[in-house]
């Protein structure tokens, strides 16, 4: 059978190596579990012993600026309180934008992909007797104005606001309306024997466009303006106003890119202006400033010292955790790469290509739970023989290889003996009586002279290893000591 010497870089099975990790999952668990509890409480003793955390009282705020202040001269202490309040501007502006563009519905529409809902409405003033026609054109224009007015008004908008789940503020600035209002008409009506008196009407178109990121969106705004005119005519109202169209189209929008850019870029300026306040001040400075500005003002009425915050603790309990995890799956990978000891059923097969039979020992109790499964998957695809069975096989090995060559004796060697290998030997033995085939053994030979003189007597050598007890650097000596010796290596028994 071919055999090789072991090279200096051994091929390291990926899924032999992730499943021993895993085959030790109380370990990890035990490490995740640890973790959490060292770094989850390093970060909660933290959090409870820092009392600098920028939330302080007025007063409070005050009273270190003013420590910081005394080695300032007066001038400069003007300068600052200048900059504190021109950045105290900046960052109210800058907060109401931020809040603006992370929750306006037009920073939220695909520019490429809007859609505009548009109604017109025909405006028609109720007849009275006027004597100046443009009287009465000039009060339709005012009515449509008003309309227009209202439509700029939250108010309009409280019932799509509760089906959208948007404010009405947001819903407000999709919604544009144009009127015009380009014909009028005289009727004269006879009082006895002269045309005396003037019955004017006036007519106009109002458009209202109406922009969303879906038809169901728009078409709920468009319910709510519907609503809101038809309760403005009633009894006594000075105009009749007919919806003639209703159209939808989706397209592209300039409109909205250029308003979302511009909401985007004010919050850039404002952010510019005070990185640039801030830029040239020193340590001391920049302290004094610190304590004075907005964002050292989180809340007035809460303490300087936070305490202990629920999501930090679970935050760093996380982070303990996970590198927990990492650290026993680190161990393991190492203990596994740098193993002396034989690691796996396939370790002598894997570094020097001899023929591996594997056998579970007489007291191999069976891992339960997860790292059980892992344990159990890792040798699926080994064959486990029976004592029996093993036994037949190495003959049936013997036999076969006595027919191409002479064999007349095989010598068993082990870097250490069990109980298991000897009820083996022997079983060897007597399988071997009737064919001529002598079989000798001994544990560490290559270390002990009368036992080299028999190895090297020998035709054939077999050799029985253990899974975590067996030296790699010992069985490497014995295939050596083998190869010099020109033997066959008839097989090798794992024991797992």
């Amino acid at each position: 059978m071919n055999q090789n010497i072991e090279n200096d870089e051994t091929e390291i099975r990926l899924d032999d190596l992730i499943l021993f990790v895993l085959s030790h999952m109380r370990n990890i668990i035990a490490g995740i579990v640890a973790f959490a509890i060292i770094i989850g409480g390093i970060g909660t003793l933290s959090m409870a012993l820092n009392t600098d955390d920028g939330i302080y009282t007025d007063e409070e705020k005050q009273e270190k600026a003013a420590v910081i202040a005394e080695n300032f001269e007066a001038k400069r202490i003007l300068e600052l309180n200048q900059i504190v309040e021109k950045y105290n501007e900046y960052e109210k502006l800058a907060q109401q934008e931020e809040y603006y563009y992370q929750n306006s519905e037009i920073t939220k529409i695909d520019p490429t992909n809007v859609v505009k809902l548009e109604l017109q409405y025909n405006f028609d003033s109720t007849s009275v007797n006027l004597i100046n026609v443009a009287e009465q054109t000039k009060n339709l224009q005012m009515i449509l104005k008003n309309i227009e007015t209202d439509l700029n008004n939250d108010d309009v908008y409280k019932s799509a606001s509760e089906k959208l789940g948007t404010d009405e503020s947001f819903i407000r600035e999709l919604v544009t309306a144009v009127d015009y209002v380009p014909f009028y008409s005289n009727v004269y009506v006879s009082s006895g024997s002269e045309y005396t008196d003037q019955q004017a009407t006036a007519s106009g178109i109002l458009t209202i466009d109406i922009k969303g990121s879906t038809e169901d969106y728009v078409k709920t705004i468009a319910e709510a303006i519907k609503s809101h005119i038809d309760s403005l005519e009633g009894e006594g109202s000075l105009f009749k106003g007919t919806l003639a169209t209703e159209s939808i189209s989706v397209g592209y929008d300039a409109d909205m890119v250029t308003r979302s850019s511009n909401i985007f870029t004010q919050i850039q300026t404002l952010r510019t202006n005070e990185e640039n306040l801030l830029k040239n001040l020193t340590s001391d400075e920049q302290e004094y400033v610190d304590y004075l500005t907005l964002k050292k003002d989180a809340d007035k009425q809460e303490p300087a010292k936070i305490g202990i915050q629920p999501m930090g603790v679970v935050k760093w309990s996380v982070i303990g955790a996970f590198l927990g995890a990492c650290f026993v799956a680190f161990f393991w990978i190492i203990k596994y790469i740098m193993a002396t000891n034989l690691i796996s059923v396939y370790g002598i097969e894997d570094r020097f290509g001899i023929k591996t039979l594997a056998r579970r020992s007489e007291d191999y109790k069976i891992q339960k739970g997860l790292a059980g499964s892992f344990a159990r998957y890792r040798t699926r695809r080994v064959h486990f023989y029976d004592q029996d069975e093993l036994i037949r096989v190495i003959k049936a090995d013997i036999l076969s290889v006595k027919h191409l060559k002479d064999i007349k004796q095989v010598f068993i060697t082990s870097t250490g003996f069990t109980s298991d290998d000897i009820k083996i030997i022997e079983g060897i033995k007597n399988a071997m009586e009737e064919s001529g085939v002598k079989i000798c053994c001994g544990e560490k030979a290559i270390y002990d002279p009368e036992m080299i003189t028999d190895i090297s007597a020998s035709d054939g050598v077999i050799i029985l290893e253990h899974v975590g007890t067996s030296s790699n650097f010992e069985i490497g000596e014995e295939i050596k000591f083998a190869a010099e010796k020109k033997l066959e290596v008839l097989s090798a028994v794992v024991t797992a």
